[in-house]
Order: structure tokens, then sequence, then C-alpha cells
């Protein structure tokens, strides 16, 4: 019975060559834009999933307003001293970890300079509250010092070949910078792509005055940790969004 049902339909779809290329290339086209759609949902859904206190970080959303339209602009960037500011009027933030991106920064090692696009000055308690693993270094203290650098296994590759990188100096802004640490490969599912990991507590000899004390001027990404008392969904992206 099924082989006589098979030979009718391939008799139809021979007999009827036109209309059977146009249906099979339809389903073939249809079934291919699925694909894609499912496929790019889920690596939509992964990002970031692989922080294991994903739903204890909150990124800081900042509304201002326009005092003369009362029209309201939310960003997720901020000034440098908000972080110093919430840790004495929010006892409850376990942890802030700021993310100040740099594009385009040169790091010097003897003769050679390098323009990095995915360097980041941030806080020591990043490798605690994140999940960025260390292959060499102690996550705990490898940005303790202000001129400390961690870097992933590639750069470190590029910059000192075979060599331990772990002592190494760089040049960053005039400064000297030591390499204590070596963090994995961050996945491609994460809004973070960086490579290098300056600390921040360099800030007052690196940054500007203006940087440092404006309320108006602001390139940083303010995350915080939170008690393990708030459970909250994670959003597409992994983290929540707290407004301020």
């Amino acid at each position: 019975m099924l082989k006589n049902y098979l030979l009718t339909s391939f008799r139809n779809l021979w007999r009827y060559k036109g209309y059977s290329i146009i249906n099979i290339l339809g389903l073939a086209i249809g079934l291919a834009c699925v694909i894609l759609i499912l496929l790019y949902v889920k690596s939509e859904l992964s990002y970031d999933r692989f922080h294991e206190n994903r739903e204890e970080l909150f990124l800081l959303s900042i509304q201002m307003i326009n005092p003369q339209t009362g029209a309201a602009n939310t960003r997720a960037i901020g000034p440098y001293r908000l972080a110093d500011e919430l840790a004495v009027d929010f006892p409850d933030f376990e942890q802030i970890i700021r993310f100040a991106p740099q594009d385009g920064e040169t790091v010097e090692i003897g003769d050679r300079r390098y323009e990095e696009d995915h360097l980041t000055f941030v806080d020591p308690e990043v490798f605690q509250a994140f999940t960025f693993p260390l292959t060499k270094g102690d996550p705990i203290t490898a940005l303790n010092d202000p001129f400390s650098v961690v870097m992933t296994e590639e750069v470190a590759q590029k910059y000192f070949g075979n060599s331990d990188p772990i002592g190494q100096v760089v040049k960053i802004r005039e400064s000297d910078f030591k390499v204590t640490g070596i963090v994995e490969e961050i996945p491609e599912q994460s809004q973070f792509n960086f490579d290098i990991f300056v600390s921040i507590n360099c800030a007052p000899q690196i940054f500007s005055k203006i940087v440092l004390e404006n309320w108006g001027e602001g390139y940083v990404w303010t995350f915080v940790k939170m008690s393990k008392i708030l459970k909250h969904k994670p959003t597409k992206e992994g983290f929540n969004h707290l407004s301020m």
C-alpha cells in the first residue's frame, strides 16, 4: 500500500514538474527561514547566561529628564563618581563594578605599539561578581594594585610570545602596568568583548579631573550585585536593569 502511494506521488511530481519545483522550493525556503529564526532566538536568549551570579547582577540605568520639554532619556552609561556615591547611600549593594571601555587605546611594550579596541578599566571585584575565569593569577587580588592588568591568552601571546606573561610590564597612557593574571576568552554570546582588563584603581592618576568629578561626563557602565534574597528573572541579555 505504502509503495503504491509513493509511486503515485512521484508520478504526479514528475507530471507537473513546474508546480512541483515551485512547491518544493517554497517549502525548503520556509523551513530554512524557520531554522534561522530559531537559531537567532536561541543565540539571543543565551547571552551572558554563563555568569553564575547573573540573577543578582543589575546594570544601572540613568534617567535624565529635560526640564523644558519633560522628555525622559534613559541610558546605561553614567559618570565615574556614581559608584562612590552609591557605596555610601546604598549599603544593600554588595558589590559595585564599573566598566569604562576604551576604543583605540594604545598599549606599548618596549618600542612596539598596539591599538586595542577591546580594553576596559574595571573594578577589582569584577572576577568575583562575573564569571570570567582566570587561568593564571588570583581572581580576588589580581586587580587590587592600581597599576595591574589582566589579559587573555591570545593577547598575552601577541605581546610576549611564549614567555610567561605574569610579571611582565606594559605601558598605558605613559604609566607602567604589571600583568597579574590571564583570563579565559569571553564567550561570543556576551555583551562583553574585552581582551584586556585594567584596574580602575589607577583612575586618579590616569583619568582627567572632568571625568573624575563631573556628573555630566560619563562613559561608564555601573553594575551592582544585590543580595541573594532578591530573585528576578534575567533579561535576554542576561542581566536585570535598575533605574536610578
